[in-house]
């Protein structure tokens, strides 16, 4: 995918639920290599958000820009470089680590290299447990792995609540 100036553009973005508006005109411009954090109390619309920027939800109006391709319409073209870390689940509890982070690399022409993501991630000593057996910071670090498996251009790495210090 041909990188444009900015990674995430979002323009007066409007996500409404029936007679409840989740996202009210929020605009924003993210540039590639950059980290930004999404605050907000419950019912601020971060999920609705990030949902719509991942391409999983509809917009009621406004656009969304990823490398310049709509994650709606231009799916297709959006998906191999886009890594979206699951919030919660989505991994079978007898599935073995390594195994894991293999199969989803493996899926990707471009694929990490699953030993290599294994240690940047910092299960390295788990290799062979499985996922039921992981701490919940170690599940996170999973998903993790699993969302950066394709080297993806850009990064959705899930909640602000779920980074909780102990």
């Amino acid at each position: 995918m041909q990188h444009t100036p900015r990674a995430v553009v979002v323009e007066d973005l409007v996500i409404r639920y029936g007679s409840v508006t989740a996202v009210d005109h929020v605009s924003l411009s993210l540039d590639y290599g950059s980290v930004t954090a999404l605050l907000g109390p419950n019912g601020a619309g971060k999920t609705s958000l990030m949902e719509a920027c991942e391409g999983i939800r509809t917009a009621t109006s406004g656009s969304i820009r990823l490398a310049g391709k709509d994650p709606w319409s231009d799916r297709g073209e959006i998906t191999p470089p886009l890594g979206v870390m699951l919030q919660s689940g989505g991994i079978y509890p007898a599935a073995r680590v390594h195994e894991t982070i293999a199969d989803y690399c493996a899926l990707y022409q471009r694929g990490q290299d699953a030993d290599e993501l294994l240690e940047v991630v910092g299960l390295g000593h788990r290799r062979r447990s499985s996922w039921r057996t992981l701490s919940g910071g170690e599940r996170q670090r999973l998903a993790l792995a699993l969302a950066l498996s394709a080297r993806p251009t850009i990064a959705f790495l899930g909640r602000a609540d779920e980074w909780r210090r102990p």
